[in-house]
């Protein structure tokens, strides 16, 4: 909700989304849990209220948990809104950007690189799988072979940095703001491309 919130105020400061009218800004709130999240959108659809909700994808590579309901959207394919920023089309990485990225927290060597990509893979498949056992096999039947969670990402990144079995809590938040402020760039259009189909569910157009 802040990165949204925050990217919005972007654009819109910029004059990026200056062909839309707003006479009345949107405003941006936060629930706890995806399952939370889909039911109170239902509710506000059902009390006949204006909304757009954003979920994480996670594991529901299909989207199955949102099918057939209206103006809900979730960050497929990639795992989370933070990782949006790395994907490469549709289903791939680009890894010359995410080695950038990973170079922002610190100078690692390319081998190092290498070790924290495919560690974060790791993890995520790891994280896919404790919430549903056969996520590893409906990723890959869709061609989806390098999920990337932004918890994962930044904790690779932190055993890499500190040569630590797990980091801790505080080093993970520390990466994840660096990930935000990179989100934030847009590099791929795909934030802005999220966030203008939002607006229109709203009616700003």
């Amino acid at each position: 909700m802040a990165l949204m919130r925050g990217f919005f105020k972007i654009l819109y400061h910029t004059g990026q989304i200056k062909d839309m009218n707003f006479e009345i800004l949107p405003e941006f709130v936060f629930t706890h849990t995806k399952r939370e999240t889909i039911q109170e959108h239902r509710n506000a659809i059902q009390n006949n209220m204006k909304i757009s909700t954003l979920v994480d994808m996670d594991d529901d590579h299909k989207n199955k948990k949102i099918r057939n309901i209206d103006s809900i959207h979730s960050t497929r394919y990639a795992c989370t809104l933070l990782t949006v920023q790395f994907m490469e089309g549709m289903k791939g990485i680009n890894t010359d950007f995410l080695d950038k990225v990973i170079g922002m927290v610190s100078e690692f060597k390319p081998s190092q690189r290498d070790d924290i990509r495919e560690r974060a893979i790791n993890r995520t498949w790891e994280r896919l799988i404790r919430s549903n056992k056969y996520a590893k096999d409906n990723f890959q039947n869709k061609k989806l072979h390098t999920p990337l969670n932004d918890h994962s990402l930044a904790e690779a990144i932190a055993i890499e940095q500190y040569g630590c079995p797990e980091p801790s809590r505080r080093d993970v938040e520390n990466i994840e703001k660096i990930l935000k402020k990179t989100a934030m760039q847009d590099r791929n259009g795909m934030l802005q491309q999220l966030m203008r189909t939002m607006l229109h569910d709203l009616g700003f157009s």
